[in-house]
């Protein structure tokens, strides 16, 4: 509690301020003749205002790219003004961020998010401020469906061996295996990669191609089981009883 008093002598008046908190008592008491006449006011200040925090400390919000960042927190009076920042930085409206006012909630809004979006965020209101922790990640590249029918294929020696793959981006990198072993290229077997597809090609099956192949991705595989059987349908050779003399 603070108590001032200001005497004016010439006109007669005293003045006194009582303050309590945020709120302020005034008396003003004049002498007129032989009587002081006091008149008193009264003034109320509204509070500061303040972030109503769900948790205390900085808040962890993790984004993968491609998704929108939103951060938002309350106040406690509607007519509190937000300013943003990143990291020292003042945040300003473009066609990515745009900054929002609801009632009593304050926003920031970043569309398709980008790694150099992670950062430390402050929503300051002069009187409180509160920081958010931002962190961007690529998502992990995974093989979202195999392409060409079920994993278990059946080939004939000299048919072509196709296997493919589809990945969740363009930029993935697959290494092939068969059974445990490194598929290198040679002038039989070729692999490619077109966008987002992946594909191992075998030229003229062989039955020693039968095997478990592997699409890897780091992050995710997929298994092909594959089966080479000999080609039954070839034509054969006439049995020497089956051939009749030509009498004619």
């Amino acid at each position: 509690m603070n108590i001032e008093k200001l005497l004016n002598a010439e006109s007669g008046r005293m003045w006194y301020s009582l303050r309590h908190g945020v709120n302020e008592i005034t008396s003003t008491n004049t002498f007129m003749g032989n009587l002081w006449v006091s008149k008193d006011s009264y003034a109320e200040k509204e509070p500061p205002v303040k972030i109503i925090r769900q948790i205390e400390g900085p808040t962890e919000h993790k984004y993968l790219t491609s998704e929108d960042v939103t951060l938002q927190c309350e106040l406690t009076r509607l007519d509190g003004v937000a300013k943003w920042y990143k990291d020292g930085e003042k945040v300003v409206d473009n066609e990515r961020i745009s900054i929002g006012s609801e009632g009593t909630f304050r926003s920031l809004r970043v569309l398709d998010a980008q790694i150099t979006d992670s950062g430390e965020y402050l929503c300051d209101i002069q009187s409180d401020s509160i920081v958010f922790r931002v962190c961007v990640e690529v998502p992990p590249i995974e093989i979202i469906r195999q392409t060409g029918g079920p994993a278990d294929r059946k080939y004939l020696t000299s048919e072509d061996v196709m296997l493919q793959c589809e990945l969740s981006r363009p930029d993935g990198v697959a290494k092939w295996y068969k059974d445990g072993e490194k598929v290198l290229e040679n002038e039989r077997i070729s692999i490619r990669r077109e966008g987002t597809l992946r594909s191992l090609r075998v030229l003229d099956a062989r039955t020693t191609d039968s095997g478990e192949y592997l699409c890897d991705v780091q992050n995710d595989s997929l298994v092909f089981r594959v089966r080479v059987e000999g080609n039954t349908n070839r034509a054969q050779c006439p049995q020497l009883s089956e051939l009749k003399p030509d009498h004619s």
